[in-house]
């Protein structure tokens, strides 16, 4: 990915939830973990209910976002400052994140 997408990506945050599913870091469901059920529907925020069994849960199960409160645009922009090298604390100052999740996901990029 160079630059010009990037920022476009950066810029947009559902442009970014939609490359992050094309390349298969957040994941898509077809059948709830629980039930088994085939009747998912997705609800507000972003967020998946399955109608059999009344779960619901979010977009960002089962992947490397679980848990942590970032944008997926600024997710991009730490992968993309990761590529380049630079330190967790000068990535977290750059994009404005919190800098325990950034160091948690670069180590998470170096395993």
């Amino acid at each position: 990915m160079n630059l010009i997408e990037l920022s476009e990506l950066l810029l947009d945050e559902t442009k970014a939830e939609r490359y992050l599913l094309e390349v298969g870091i957040l994941k898509t469901f077809t059948n709830c973990d629980k039930c088994e059920s085939i009747k998912l529907g997705r609800i507000r925020r972003g967020r998946y209910k399955c109608y059999g069994c009344k779960a619901e849960w979010s977009v960002r199960k089962n992947s490397i976002l679980e848990g942590l409160s970032i944008s997926c645009s600024k997710f991009l922009g730490v992968v993309k400052l990761f590529e380049f090298e630079f330190t967790a604390s000068k990535t977290s100052k750059e994009l404005l994140t919190n800098l325990k999740t950034t160091k948690r996901l670069f180590y998470e990029f170096r395993l």
